[in-house]
């Protein structure tokens, strides 16, 4: 009997433990509500992205049409140049040896056509002559005074005569013809010595030239580059997350990497229409194929101390 007082009085204790614990652990529940909490981001002040200094109109790869031997370099790398100066000339015996001869053929043909023309007037002269001797034989025979034999003799001179000027009004014509294909090939041989020469395509700087005289090139690879005359920019690549914030006109400015002074400012004049892969100043490889980015130049004033090529951080203010 004490023994299932004993038990019962266990049992009544685990219970009260039981409920005492389930009561403090439970959690009071939070009432429901239908109002939604958002949050208003900071307005952007800032895009920063790595650029590159160029000038505006880009740097040029010089090249030549044709392939040949370097005979001549007229300028170096840090040389100003005005447009059409020759920087570079190639053989082009050949071609001044064609010309020489074509401009012989056309003194010969020159000679030729006056000979002929002299020729031509004087059978011109002969054919008056004798039509004029015709007309007064027949005249003559008209009247009765004259033989039908000297007319007709008279009349051959005259056609025979009208033969010679139309003879030798094609050969005038025909020299003449020759004179101009002659002349029309000048043109071309000379257009093929022209393109022995690679000249400045505008006033500007040649920024590197890489070859020597004796050397040989070949046909359209770069030999020099060359930065025309033009205010200097910064071209960068804004990364897919800021594309759309970019807007022609946004003013800007560049320091180097980790610092925070001015090197030029200036102002938004280009951003690409499209988002394409990385490319101006990825590290890896990975890094072309992560992100994308929005090509923009900035026009840039007061960086006459910038160097060409230099890798700078470009500030765009969105304030």
């Amino acid at each position: 009997m004490n023994t299932m007082l004993k038990f019962i009085q266990l049992v009544s204790g685990v219970l009260l433990l039981s409920a005492i614990l389930t009561g403090c652990g439970k959690k009071e529940e939070t009432p429901k509500t239908d109002s939604t909490v958002s949050i208003t981001p900071s307005k952007l002040e800032m895009i920063v992205s790595i650029g590159r200094i160029e000038p505006e109109l880009k740097i040029v790869k010089l090249s030549s049409e044709v392939s040949g031997i370097v005979k001549k370099i007229y300028f170096q790398a840090g040389d100003s140049v005005k447009k059409g100066d020759i920087l570079i000339e190639l053989s082009n015996d050949l071609e001044r040896a064609q010309l020489a001869v074509n401009s012989s053929q056309v003194q010969t043909k020159y000679s030729d056509i006056s000979s002929a023309e002299a020729n031509l007037e004087g059978a011109r002269i002969k054919m008056e002559n004798s039509k004029t001797k015709y007309e007064r034989l027949k005249s003559s025979f008209d009247k009765g005074a004259e033989t039908k034999q000297n007319l007709d003799n008279a009349n051959t001179d005259y056609l025979t005569a009208q033969k010679e000027v139309d003879r030798l009004s094609c050969v005038v014509t025909t020299y003449k013809k020759q004179q101009q294909e002659i002349v029309q090939q000048s043109a071309l041989n000379n257009v093929q010595l022209q393109r022995k020469f690679i000249k400045a395509p505008s006033d500007g700087v040649i920024l590197m030239m890489d070859i020597t005289a004796g050397s040989a090139i070949q046909a359209l690879s770069s030999v020099a580059d060359f930065a025309p005359n033009c205010p200097a920019s910064v071209v960068c690549e804004v990364d897919e997350l800021f594309a759309d914030k970019v807007v022609l006109g946004d003013k800007a400015y560049v320091r180097y990497a980790g610092q925070t002074e001015k090197l030029a400012e200036g102002e938004i004049i280009f951003a690409a229409p499209y988002l394409k892969k990385k490319s101006l100043f990825a590290d890896v490889s990975s890094d072309m194929e992560d992100r994308r980015v929005r090509e923009v130049r900035v026009r840039l004033t007061n960086a006459g101390k910038l160097l060409y090529g230099s890798r700078v951080e470009c500030v765009i203010l969105k304030k």
